[in-house]
């Protein structure tokens, strides 16, 4: 909330009070879960109508960009995707090389490398994701079959890791999907956090976004790769996922935005936690929203100083970096 607020200009008390209300709704709503029956919180889901709604009620402004936002992920279909990414070379189908931020496989490998990347340990790694689902999920993608693999840069929160894409055919003409790899690490509460039984990284990430999400993707899966035992976490590309331009929003359109993400937060949660625990523990008072408030800009200030140093970094040549993608 602070970092959007100052991105967008606005003043620092009015990033406090902004940061404040996300703590403050988050509170507020917590309190309302640890009232509620556990089925009726499992159930509870926020609907896209009804946030646009609320735009249209509080920030005009904001409601175009919701708008738009919700115009946009309803063509983030599987044939938008496979049309965006994918091309016909005689008479296959394969991933369309666009380096830097998407390049097939084919081509990254050396010479050393390509015997080791062979038909069976693609099979393998498909095989062993298949049977990190449900049975009913494991007839279903039985159908289909990996026809190509890249390479794909993820956005900020994968930065470093490995992510790659995955074209799986089926019987019939055009009947193809995208599948995306993305590798999971140790969380960064591990070393303060009791063991907690789990294969693997990956299935933690995909246990926690099944819990805590509304609707989960049907093909969320895992697996460990047999090679270089890396963990991969698997999802459908692109599937009508979309995001607030928050840039175009002024204080109250950005307000009410960061409104319903605590309100989100709270209930992802009351999901995956005890509400009435931490109900008790936020208290009925301010001081958390203070504190939380407090705790932003501070962030967001340590935010400004390490972009800064990477910036720094790049222009002085110790750091790489292409700039204008």
């Amino acid at each position: 909330a602070a970092v959007a607020g100052r991105q967008n200009g606005f003043k620092d008390k009015d990033n406090r009070k902004l940061a404040q209300l996300v703590a403050r709704v988050y509170r507020e709503t917590m309190e309302r879960y640890a009232r509620e029956p556990v089925l009726d919180v499992w159930y509870y889901h926020v609907e896209a109508d009804r946030v646009q709604a609320l735009f249209e009620e509080h920030s005009k402004k904001g409601a175009k960009s919701t708008q738009k936002m919700l115009k946009k992920a309803r063509t983030k279909t599987r044939e938008a995707t496979l049309e965006k990414l994918t091309e016909v070379v005689d008479g296959r189908r394969q991933i369309i090389n666009d380096p830097p931020l998407l390049v097939r496989l084919s081509g990254l490998l050396s010479e050393e490398q390509k015997p080791h990347i062979s038909e069976e340990y693609v099979k393998k790694s498909w095989f062993d994701y298949i049977s990190s689902l449900p049975e009913e999920r494991r007839l279903l993608l039985s159908r289909f079959r990996p026809t190509d693999v890249a390479l794909r840069v993820g956005g900020v929160g994968s930065v470093g890791t490995r992510c790659t894409i995955l074209l799986l055919e089926g019987g019939a003409q055009e009947d193809a999907i995208i599948l995306q790899q993305k590798e999971a690490g140790p969380s960064a509460l591990e070393a303060y956090l009791p063991e907690r039984d789990y294969a693997n990284h990956a299935q933690r990430v995909v246990t926690a976004q099944q819990l805590m999400q509304a609707a989960s993707d049907i093909f969320l899966g895992w697996h460990q790769s047999s090679l270089t035992e890396t963990q991969y976490y698997w999802r459908q590309l692109k599937d009508m996922k979309g995001s607030v331009d928050v840039e175009s929003l002024d204080e109250t359109g950005l307000g009410t935005y960061l409104a319903v993400c605590g309100h989100c937060l709270a209930r992802a949660h009351a999901r995956t936690g005890d509400p009435a625990a931490i109900a008790g523990y936020l208290g009925k008072t301010e001081a958390f929203d203070r504190a939380i408030s407090d705790f932003a800009l501070a962030y967001a200030d340590q935010t400004e100083r390490d972009h800064q140093a990477l910036v720094e970094a790049v222009d002085s040549g110790r750091i790489l970096a292409q700039t204008g993608i």
